[in-house]
């Protein structure tokens, strides 16, 4: 019968298609799958990710909300240890694209080198 099942992750379904139309838009389909998934993924991201600039809304957002806390921060090891040892985060990622920091670090006061994003384990 010269068909294809093509099942879509990002949209948890099976679609039949006939073989030629397959061949025919295999490359948009496959990018579509893509657009998709990025753009939930980005989403997902925004959704738990939250921005603070004190330590008191750091502890509260790790404990209650979770996901990624994005805070100014000094770069120090200390500041990381002692922040890993009152909440259990750490850091995740430090981004290449730094913006103009003026702000102290969330965690002791001195001057932030960088913004980072912060996160439990699981």
């Amino acid at each position: 019968n010269r068909t294809v099942v093509v099942f879509r992750r990002d949209l948890l379904r099976k679609e039949t298609l006939k073989l030629e139309e397959f061949i025919g838009n295999v490359e948009n389909i496959v990018e579509d799958i893509q657009k998709t998934l990025f753009n939930r993924a980005k989403e997902l991201l925004e959704k738990f990710t939250t921005r603070v600039k004190d330590f008191n809304e750091f502890k509260e957002i790790i404990e209650k909300k979770g996901g990624f806390v994005v805070a100014p921060w000094c770069g120090t090891l200390e500041c990381e240890e002692a922040i890993k040892e009152e909440t259990g985060a750490t850091v995740r990622v430090i981004p290449f694209d730094q913006p103009e920091i003026d702000a102290p670090c969330v965690y002791c006061g001195s001057k932030a080198k960088f913004i980072a994003y912060f996160a439990k384990s699981y």
